[in-house]
């Protein structure tokens, strides 16, 4: 009898252990399925932070800031993956192997691991091990979150919206509500300081905006970190953004001026924002005349249709509007036209007096072939043909073409314009000649344009400001065949920084060298810059000289 009463004691016990262990785990699990709004438990989702090991304050700071809130139980990595190590598992993402159970004296979150398996997730310790997208953060991690688990991703550059969707719902499904993810991004790459300040416009307005934005145009090693990282915030409910930090590595290194920097932008993706939100801003980038023919034809067939912009198209991306005055269209074909969507160029001006050389009524084919790559156009050869504009984002485009015509130019459009939009930047964009149309270019300021910019001179000519805008009176060209004399193979692009109360004008000297247009080196655009100065107002020189222009809106 005591036998039998020992013998039901431990299966009871047993039992009551099996029973206690499951109800644990599915506690363990119902409590981390819970909606993190709900819980209150963790108020940090997600954040950006750059890995260059030069931007040390930055890192120091994202990771000190939120270690003072909160200590998450996982911090979950998205970087980057530099060497290309998922085209070789033919992934999308890869991490640890499964049995990997420290990285660089930290715990792994393993279980959480296996829980991804199913997400076309490659298991490559090695590989992983030596991308610093990961590794430059891991001390960081320790340091503040020294009982946290780890968990690194690389994600490969040809990850869809959809596939970071996806990942970010099973982890929301899976991980801890005491997880942090933090995408490990550095922004606009191998460009001059006036440029990745330009760049950085919209990447920050990417990061901290709540609406969809066009994160594959930001000029950053992996936007679609930078977006898991934002939409694992949406779906936790903690979407606050908090600017934590931004700068450059010229400003890190302190050598002043540098030809080529890297950007770097961290933000907090939080319950509720501990700091004011910055104003954030939309880019335009206006260049010269993109001609096509001739010389530049023979030089696409000999190389490629990319061939005019190698030099170009990094300075190209992240960037709102991309806009360029095209003449002669006739000769364009698909792949020409893929090469200038490549190249990152939205919209394009028709409106000059070589659209239609052949001809307008073979008009149709350039704007249909322009079209099927998600290139707007506007404007029109015929300088009666009426309004014809573009508007995105809170930006008007009308474009005129002026030549030997200018009493076709109604200032009644201009002002419909501004009258139907009044909140819109109103951009008016004028083909005319080389001899300064100054009273024609007053009234379409005085009609509600924002700005005036001119086109057709082969060479840049002087700036002006009439009742508080700018008129840009030509930018020269941008692609060209001409190789003299060298005014003509100077060009000048206009990046506008629109905000609710201020526009700034930076200015961007380029030289183009067997037809493919690049930025100046600093010390040629300085002198560029100076000489421009010169011959432009008075009031404006100093100014044209830092290439900055500032006015109110």
């Amino acid at each position: 009898m005591v036998l039998k009463n020992k013998i039901i004691f431990v299966v009871v016990a047993l039992v009551g252990a099996a029973f206690f262990g499951v109800f644990f785990r599915m506690n363990k699990i119902w409590q981390n399925q819970k909606s993190p709004a709900a819980s209150g438990d963790f108020p940090i989702a997600s954040g950006v932070v750059p890995h260059h090991a030069v931007a040390k304050e930055i890192i120091e700071n994202f990771f000190s800031s939120i270690a003072a809130r909160e200590q998450p139980q996982v911090v979950v990595i998205l970087g980057p993956d530099h060497f290309h190590i998922t085209e070789l598992s033919g992934k999308t993402f890869v991490s640890v192997r499964q049995d990997t159970r420290q990285l660089n004296g930290l715990d792994v979150d393993t279980q959480l691991l296996r829980s991804l398996a199913g997400q076309h997730l490659a298991f490559n310790s090695p590989g992983l091990s030596s991308d610093h997208a990961v590794t430059a953060l891991l001390p960081y991690v320790a340091k503040y979150f020294p009982h946290s688990r780890v968990l690194p991703l690389l994600v490969s550059s040809s990850a869809s919206a959809a596939d970071m969707e996806a990942l970010m719902q099973n982890l929301h499904v899976h991980a801890p509500v005491q997880t942090l993810v933090v995408a490990s991004v550095d922004f606009s790459h191998y460009l001059p300081p006036p440029a990745a300040d330009f760049h950085d416009v919209k990447s920050i307005a990417a990061v901290m905006d709540r609406e969809e934005n066009d994160f594959r145009n930001l000029e950053v090693d992996s936007w679609q970190a930078v977006y898991g990282a934002r939409y694992f915030a949406q779906v936790r409910k903690n979407f606050s953004p908090t600017l934590m930090g931004r700068g450059k590595s010229s400003d890190y290194l302190k050598t002043g001026s540098s030809e080529e920097v890297t950007s770097y932008v961290s933000a907090v993706f939080s319950a509720a924002a501990d700091r004011p939100e910055i104003e954030r801003g939309k880019t335009v980038l206006l260049v010269g005349n993109i001609i096509l023919g001739q010389g530049v034809t023979a030089l696409v067939e000999k190389n490629n249709p990319h061939y005019p912009f190698q030099k170009i198209s990094q300075f190209l991306r992240g960037i709102d509007v991309v806009v360029g005055n095209l003449e002669g269209p006739p000769v364009l074909g698909q792949p020409m036209a893929a090469a200038l969507a490549s190249a990152k160029f939205n919209l394009l001006s028709l409106a000059n007096d070589h659209a239609s050389d052949v001809g307008m009524e073979k008009l149709a084919a350039p704007r249909e072939i322009l079209s099927g790559a998600n290139i707007k156009t506007v404007g029109d050869p015929d300088p009666c043909a009426g309004a014809s504009i573009f508007q995105k984002e809170g930006v008007t485009f009308f474009a005129f073409n002026a030549m030997n015509s200018a009493g076709c130019v109604s200032e009644d459009l201009v002002r419909a314009a501004r009258q139907s939009h009044p909140k819109n930047f109103l951009i008016v964009s004028m083909h005319w000649e080389n001899v300064f149309p100054q009273e024609l270019a007053h009234r379409i300021i005085e009609a509600g344009a924002d700005v005036v910019v001119g086109h057709h001179p082969q060479a840049v000519q002087k700036i002006d400001v009439y009742g508080g805008k700018p008129i840009f009176y030509a930018l020269g060209n941008f692609v060209t065949d001409q190789d003299f004399p060298t005014p003509t193979r100077e060009g000048m692009g206009i990046g506008i920084e629109i905000y609710d109360r201020a526009v700034r004008y930076r200015l961007f000297p380029l030289q183009s060298i067997a037809s493919q247009p690049a930025l100046m080196p600093q010390a040629a655009a300085k002198i560029f810059l100076a000489r421009l100065a010169q011959k432009s107002g008075v009031k404006l020189r100093s100014a044209i000289q830092n290439g900055i222009i500032e006015v109110e809106r």
